[in-house]
């Protein structure tokens, strides 16, 4: 027992506190599982530090700073009011929060399932911990601090009036609790399933202390408490069954009725405290599911509560002209909120919490890393922050687990679209994307972990094939460039060939849960640069997304073999081990999904890589960089050259001859994959080459002619008929020839729709460049000029550009340019065969296959 003013310090599994008032300083230490709590007036500083499974807290009035930091499975938290920083930072799985009303703080924190929650009224500050399905509560007024913590499945509380300080603590299951009045100190203790209490009035003290069962001063059954009164403006009556408590009053703290080892409800008047509700071994505001915190009531000065769904906490609370809320992903905690004209915020996804604050016209912000808090910093080519001024603000974005705001530089995006029901996303200003976050755009290389521009300052434009509008001037960057993307890489290899297979997959599933997490701007980003409808773009988001998904389970199955051994004292082992360095040379047509599993089959078995993505779509190559920068992949593991059409070749050819690099895959048209090949032989790389398609449709007379149809536009029009895959030779049986043609004739006028793809109802977009266009129209010219007939389309598109309009040829011989060479566009060549025999023989004549398509309801066939 300490008089006002004085230090308790404990270690272990107790309670240090100090206090300060005026101009001094006071600090705790804790270790273990203890708490520390400081409080500091006016101008002096307030610490606190804690390792292990604790909580720190400092708070600060007027114009200073407070912070606290915490490691494991802490909580730190730091309040300030007028013209300081408020924040607070997590790692782990906790939970940071913070509240205000008028000029102080309150906060809650928790670890487990628990909750931890702090009140203040007035100027000062009152907070809690808790661990394991326990609740701590302190409630605090005038100029005093109260602290209190608790272990196990007992609870322990203080309160305190005046000037005097009041502690205590508790072990296993019993109940701790002091009343303290005037200017005396009042102390207690318990151990076992016993009760202390202790009553005090004017200046006297009584005490009283219990073991094994006993109880003093208090009636209780079972191991609970069953009651305590006071009078005045202390503490009424505590109910409890099980192992809680509640207590009640009127203008004090309300209390908590419980049942099992929760706790179970508050109510609150005037300017106290809403409580919460619980059933099982979580906690209940008002209403909850799963473990999860929920509600608060609130009303004049209180805190509005919180509801959650799964494990988080979400809550909303407000005041006269402000708006304060959270709103909850995953197992996190999102929130923001606002007073008078500022904005507060902090969201969230994974386990982490990410936050910002704003005060009046400037904006304050916290760093995050791995699941913590991130908040807003800005360098060269990052996102970070937001840009705001007076009563507005500048947008927010995420990315990965922290928070990046929007500030915009020459080729970024700033700003958010708004209508009535709140934020519809981006607006497009300068260059940028409509509907994505301005953090996944980039216009520079990603080489050993940094954006860098080309050696020699050069970009060249991406345009959106839809009006030619530049998107981005990207980085043109040459051989000079990929040498050092290869030597990063090589460098790389290094290290994260030794890295275990779970420590791969856990990066890789990380990166798949942020490209989930981004699909809707990744898709957004992809229709704007390859002009794919947005239906179809978040279709292969979400293909692309399940490689990494796929590989970073893989990962773990890299198996070796024993093989029987012709000796008898000797044993064959197989084992798989990386390569090295990966070139990974993707298409336009799908920008995303041939990066993914290109990367994520490399990287799973432990080889780093360099992507040179087509020139025509680097953008969603440099989206993946970043969430794979995001996602932890360490620098020089992943690796993105940009460059353009002009320099493509050289970088091509370095990608493939470097004794550096061991292997090399590559998806696009034929003629490049054989060039590539040669020059791969030099170094006998291993290397995997998938080319050009020319897959034929067989539709026979006893298939169902409506469900060949439906195939056939499925089949032929994704992409404009931009996809290897894409049905090319169309062979339909004579019995049914007309009928077939008339129905995909019909089918074509009515269900394909060209424009702009991010535009709902479009599915068919534009070729991706002037020369793709060139090349189909070509092959349609050529092929009519060889006697096809034109049954649809053929000509200019209203749309002009590079809309090529939906084509329907007839009378097809297999020696016209439409069925000898891959078309990749919207047309349909139809060709008639008579028996089974004659479409097997066409169907083989082409030396690139890939994929077929046959339509029967004959077995045999």
């Amino acid at each position: 027992m300490m008089l006002s003013g004085t230090m308790i310090r404990r270690s272990v599994s107790g309670v240090c506190g100090m206090r300060r008032s005026v101009s001094g300083v006071c600090g705790m230490s804790r270790s273990d599982n203890g708490v520390c709590s400081m409080s500091r007036s006016v101008d002096g500083v307030c610490g606190m530090s804690t390792s292990g499974y604790g909580v720190c807290g400092m708070r600060r009035s007027v114009d200073g700073v407070c912070g606290m930091s915490t490691s494991g499975y802490g909580v730190c938290s730091m309040r300030r009011s007028v013209d300081g920083v408020c924040g607070m930072s997590t790692s782990g799985y906790g939970v940071c929060g913070m509240r205000r009303s008028v000029d102080g703080v309150c906060g809650m924190s928790t670890s487990g399932y628990g909750v931890c929650g702090m009140r203040r009224s007035v100027d000062r500050v009152c907070g809690m911990s808790r661990s394991d399905n326990g609740v701590c509560g302190m409630s605090r007024n005038v100029d005093r601090v109260c602290g209190m913590s608790r272990s196990v499945s007992g609870v322990c509380g203080m309160r305190r009036s005046v000037n005097g300080v009041c502690g205590m603590r508790r072990s296993v299951d019993g109940v701790c609790g002091m009343g303290r009045s005037v200017d005396r100190v009042c102390g207690m203790s318990t151990s076992g399933y016993g009760v202390c209490g202790m009553r005090r009035s004017d200046n006297g003290v009584r005490g009283m202390s219990t073991s094994v069962s006993g109880v003093c001063g208090m009636s209780t059954s079972d191991n609970g408490v069953r009651g305590m009164r006071r009078s005045g403006y202390g503490v009424c009556s505590m109910s409890t069954s099980g192992y809680g408590v509640c207590s009640t009053s009127v203008d004090r703290v309300c209390g908590m009725s419980t049942s099992g080892y929760g706790v179970r409800g508050m109510s609150r008047s005037d300017n106290g405290v809403c409580g919460m509700r619980r059933s099982g071994y979580g906690v209940r505001g008002m209403r909850s599911g799963g473990y999860g915190v929920c509600g608060m009531s609130r009303s004049d000065n209180g805190v509005c509560g919180m509801s959650t769904s799964g494990y988080g906490v979400c809550g909303m609370s407000t005041s006269v002209d402000g708006v304060r809320g959270m709103g909850r992903s995953d197992n996190g905690v999102c929130g923001m909120r606002r007073s008078v004209d500022g904005v507060r915020g902090m969201s969230t996804s994974g386990y982490g919490v990410r936050g910002m604050s704003r005060s009046v016209s400037g904006v304050r912000g916290m760093s995050r890393s791995d699941n913590g808090v991130c908040g807003m910093s800005r360098n060269v080519s990052g996102v970070c922050g937001m840009s705001t001024s007076d009563n507005g603000v500048r947008g927010m974005s995420t990315s990965g687990y922290g928070v990046c705001g929007m500030s915009r530089n020459v080729d970024r995006v700033c700003g958010m679209t708004r209508s009535d029901n709140g934020v519809r996303g981006m607006s497009r200003s300068g260059y940028g994307v409509r509907g994505m976050s301005s953090s996944l755009l980039h216009n520079q290389g990603y080489i050993d972990g940094r954006w860098v521009d080309a050696d020699s300052g050069k970009t060249f434009p991406v345009t959106n094939p839809v009006n030619g509008e530049v998107l981005s001037n990207v980085a043109d960057m040459n051989q000079k460039d990929t040498q050092t993307a290869i030597d990063a890489a090589h460098n790389a290899f290094i290290t994260w060939k030794t890295t275990t297979a779970k420590e791969r997959g856990v990066l890789l599933r990380r990166w798949y849960e942020l490209l989930e997490t981004h699909k809707d701007d990744l898709a957004h980003l992809m229709t704007s640069e390859c002009g794919k409808p947005l239906a179809e773009s978040k279709g292969e988001v979400t293909y692309g997304s399940g490689f990494l998904e796929f590989y970073s389970e893989e990962a773990r199955r890299i198996y070796g073999e024993v093989i029987p051994s012709p000796h008898t004292s000797k044993e064959m082992l197989f084992i798989r081990q990386p390569i090295g360095v990966a070139s990974l040379i993707t298409p336009w047509n799908f920008p995303n999904a041939m990066i993914t599993r290109k990367a994520g089959a490399a990287l799973a078995s432990g080889c780093t890589c360099v992507v040179k993505p087509a020139e025509d779509t680097p953008l969603s190559a440099l989206a993946i960089a970043h969430l794979a920068h995001e996602a932890g992949i360490p620098p020089g593991v992943f690796n993105v050259v940009t460059s353009s059409r002009t320099n493509t070749p050289d970088v091509g050819k370095l990608m493939c001859t470097s004794s550096k690099v061991a292997g090399v895959s590559f998806t696009g048209s034929t003629a490049v994959g054989k060039l590539l090949y040669e020059w791969c032989a030099g170094g006998v790389k291993r290397i995997g080459l998938e080319l050009g398609g020319n897959a034929a449709f067989i539709v026979f007379n006893s298939a169902n002619i409506t469900a060949a149809v439906d195939g056939l536009i499925n089949a032929k029009f994704r992409n404009a008929g931009q996809t290897c895959i894409s049905a090319n030779r169309i062979l339909v049986q004579s019995d049914i020839y007309d009928e077939f043609v008339c129905g995909v004739k019909a089918a074509m006028e009515e269900r394909l729709v060209m424009g702009d793809g991010a535009r709902e109802g479009v599915n068919q977009g534009p070729l991706i460049n002037a020369n793709q266009y060139k090349r189909v129209e070509r092959i349609v010219e050529e092929s009519v000029k060889c006697g096809a007939e034109l049954v649809l389309g053929g000509s200019k598109a209203e749309l002009g550009g590079l809309f090529y309009p939906p084509t329907i040829l007839t009378n097809v011989k297999p020696n016209m340019p439409c069925f000898t060479e891959e078309i990749f566009g919207p047309v349909v060549a139809i060709r008639k065969f008579n028996t089974e025999d004659e479409a097997v023989t066409e169907a083989n004549a082409s030396n690139n296959g890939l994929a077929a398509y046959f339509y029967s309801q004959n077995v045999s066939q």
